[in-house]
């Protein structure tokens, strides 16, 4: 059974932003720089037709090297869900949760209990993150 293929019309642009920023392994932390800083340019207009591919393959690349060469110490998971509450200029009313309640029955923002398993999937479907994110190890 043969699958179509969607055909997509990309412009001289797209092109030029490729031949500008090859799609290309990430060689080191000057071109893991050059590749971020492409991507914060291409995001406003991420959506244009053609361009969410090349933002798609790049961040995959930008992981990659990130995985393989940048070493992020783990943090508790209480403490990142404090950091991500203060980025974002949240209270714990405004989690999803047990924590929106008049009466939470986890601390888990305060760190004087550890998430649960079902903590930790409410706080990343919120965050748009991995459950791991909010799992002690």
């Amino acid at each position: 059974m043969a699958t179509k293929t969607k055909k997509v019309k990309v412009t001289d642009a797209y092109f030029e932003l490729v031949k500008a920023f090859p799609l290309v392994r990430l060689l080191d932390d000057a071109h893991l720089v050059e590749a971020i800083s492409v991507l914060d340019a291409l995001l406003p207009a991420g959506s244009r037709l053609g361009w969410r591919s090349l933002l798609e393959v790049l961040t995959g690349l930008v992981e990659d090297y990130e995985d393989e060469h940048i070493l992020i110490a783990d943090a508790p998971a209480n403490e990142v869900l404090r950091e991500l509450m203060r980025q974002h200029g949240l209270t714990r009313s405004a989690l999803p949760r047990p924590w929106a309640s008049p009466n939470p029955p986890s601390r888990g923002p305060r760190g004087e209990r550890k998430l649960t398993i079902s903590h930790a999937g409410k706080l990343a479907k919120h965050f748009r993150l991995k459950p791991e994110t909010f799992i002690d190890t």
